[in-house]
């Protein structure tokens, strides 16, 4: 695993938590068009841009971010959403969960080079 790529998924994380202001969208478009026809055009034009714009600007529109909106839109129905607590505990546990992933890679590497050495 990539560092850089860590980075790319945290910020994708983060800019998919903050696509919950889907509520502006919806009051510009709920007006002409009603709030259901709004949330399926904004989820249409979110996944198309997640899809079309992935490898040109793959710091947000990267596969991660459809899983964090996803997520954070089911579990806002769920209870009252605080926004900015989930965005540290996504900064804190993606940062500690990556680290630990590649603490696990580093010592694999250490233990295949060692087995090899004996062999």
């Amino acid at each position: 695993m990539d560092m850089k790529k860590a980075l790319d998924i945290i910020a994708a994380g983060l800019f998919g938590i903050e696509n919950l202001i889907i509520k502006i969208f919806l009051y510009a478009t709920g007006l002409a068009l009603g709030i259901e026809l709004g949330k399926l055009i904004y989820i249409l034009i979110f996944v198309c841009a997640v899809f079309s714009l992935g490898e040109v600007v793959s710091v947000l529109f990267h596969n991660y971010t459809l899983m964090y909106f996803l997520v954070a839109t089911m579990a806002r129905k769920a209870t009252e959403p605080n926004v900015f607590q989930w965005i540290g505990v996504e900064i804190v546990g993606g940062a500690l969960f990556i680290a630990g992933i590649l603490c696990i890679i580093k010592i694999l590497g250490a233990l295949a080079v060692e087995n090899a050495e004996t062999a």
